[in-house]
């Protein structure tokens, strides 16, 4: 899928003249890209799990129970398992020069543990998932038992979702793979001036200031492993998807040019950022509809 740009001008526009109606037709193209991917998917009887994989503020929870939601009501039971249950526990994860835990990188995943738990679905059409404890940093067994009958698909979400590694413990027939990314790039004079890493990085320093009391100082100071670490575990293997999915909504910088209007950055890369994305008309975020995929990193009430 080619990126598809937005012109800064024309989205002043349409705010100005039918906001409500720029809104619905935005979450509607997002609507229609899960739609397209279900009704190929929904009937192949073979089909037992959904890789869905993308970098960091791509969408990856909220698309992921989206399409279980639409798969339950084609007729396919479904569940949706974070990759990040599976981490190691903190004490085995491997660390970075810095000396930070190195929670981006592929060895990050225990996969050992998850081939052990994929041979046992297949098997025995069941198992004891895990479940990651962050504030602890270990897994525990304490869940019932996930299981994987003849109609059911397990959706499986992660930085790591796309990697060959799980080529290895998935038979090929019974996977699909799906790649998520804002696909778009805002222009100004007919140059991107927006891009989509920058329209990512604002949806996660909003998320991590909001969601996650993380200052975006903070957040800005891991985006270059983030950034790396997707370069060298994650777009590679874009084009290995059955399925891309762009989850940019074209509305969504006027809603962060208006969360961004009265702060101000010490670092001057997030305050040109900043600048940039006030060069698109406002949005209140009380505008956003109540399933949006923005409020996985907008806080629905909060007082901007």
């Amino acid at each position: 899928m080619p990126k598809l740009n937005i012109d800064i001008e024309e989205v002043n526009l349409k705010i100005a003249q039918n906001l409500n109606e720029f809104i619905l037709k935005s979450e509607r193209y997002y609507e229609k890209q899960l739609n397209n991917v279900i009704e190929q998917i929904k009937n192949d009887k073979n089909l037992k799990f959904i890789l869905l994989a993308g970098p960091s503020s791509a969408g990856k929870t909220t698309t992921g129970n989206m399409l279980v939601q639409l798969l339950n009501s084609a007729g396919r039971r479904s569940k949706l398992i974070s990759l990040d249950d599976f981490f190691l526990n903190r004490d085995q994860t491997p660390s970075l020069p810095s000396g930070e835990k190195d929670y981006d990188g592929l060895y990050s995943v225990d996969w050992e543990l998850f081939s052990e738990k994929i041979d046992e679905l297949l098997k025995f059409k069941k198992a004891v998932l895990p479940t990651y404890d962050f504030k602890n940093g270990v897994k525990n067994f304490d869940s019932d038992y996930t299981t994987l009958a003849d109609n059911e698909i397990l959706v499986f979400e992660g930085l790591h979702a796309l990697n060959p590694l799980l080529n290895n413990f998935l038979p090929q027939s019974s996977r699909a793979k799906i790649f998520l990314s804002p696909e778009s790039n805002y222009l100004l004079n007919g140059e991107v001036f927006i891009n989509n890493i920058e329209l990512r990085l604002v949806r996660r320093l909003i998320r991590d200031e909001y969601k996650r009391h993380t200052l975006p100082e903070q957040t800005l100071k891991h985006w270059a492993n983030v950034r790396s670490s997707e370069e060298e575990y994650i777009f590679p293997y874009k084009d290995n998807a059955n399925f891309i999915i762009n989850t940019s909504l074209f509305y969504e910088a006027g809603i962060y040019s208006f969360i961004l209007k009265n702060k101000k950055f010490s670092n001057q890369m997030l305050e040109d950022i900043r600048l940039k994305f006030l060069k698109i008309s406002e949005i209140n975020p009380n505008k956003i509809p109540d399933q949006s995929l923005l409020f996985e990193f907008i806080v629905k009430g909060q007082n901007y």
